[in-house]
């Protein structure tokens, strides 16, 4: 992924396939370490990392979603993301920490209502300020 031939290809980093190839959520760590190697290898262009997108087609082992009429409008993307609050929160951290690295763009994707947004801005400051008290690094040029 750092070649010159496919670094400078990459526009938006899918979350869910690094869920997918861990078969269930990876660690906080985990996830910081990718997207930081990422940015890194792509500095100066940007990257997006778009938060989870799981639901529908795309279901992890950890996630036990009730059948759906259509799946691919039901239980899905943010709505999963905001169930689940902790998990969520761990990866902005991680995406805000690796933004301390490189110029990372964040996507949050199916955003149909307007309380997930508000959840989601709500929750941004909150989680930045938790890692300045942690002394750990973030967020950097992260855009959205």
């Amino acid at each position: 992924m750092t070649d010159s031939k496919s670094s400078h290809r990459l526009q938006i980093m899918l979350a869910e396939l690094l869920a997918l190839a861990h078969r269930g959520f990876p660690s906080e760590d985990e996830q910081e370490q990718l997207y930081e190697g990422v940015a890194e290898a792509m500095a100066p262009r940007p990257v997006t990392i778009r938060t989870l997108d799981l639901g529908g087609d795309k279901v992890i082992p950890d996630l036990a979603a009730a059948e759906e009429e259509n799946p691919q409008l039901g239980w899905r993307s943010i709505r999963i993301s905001l169930s689940d609050e902790e998990t969520f929160r761990a990866q902005l951290r991680a995406i805000l920490r690796a933004s301390a690295h490189g110029n990372v763009r964040l996507l949050i994707p199916m955003l149909v209502l307007l309380v997930p947004p508000i959840l989601v801005l709500l929750l941004y400051p909150l989680v930045a300020r938790l890692l300045a008290l942690m002394a750990m690094p973030g967020p950097g040029s992260l855009a959205w």
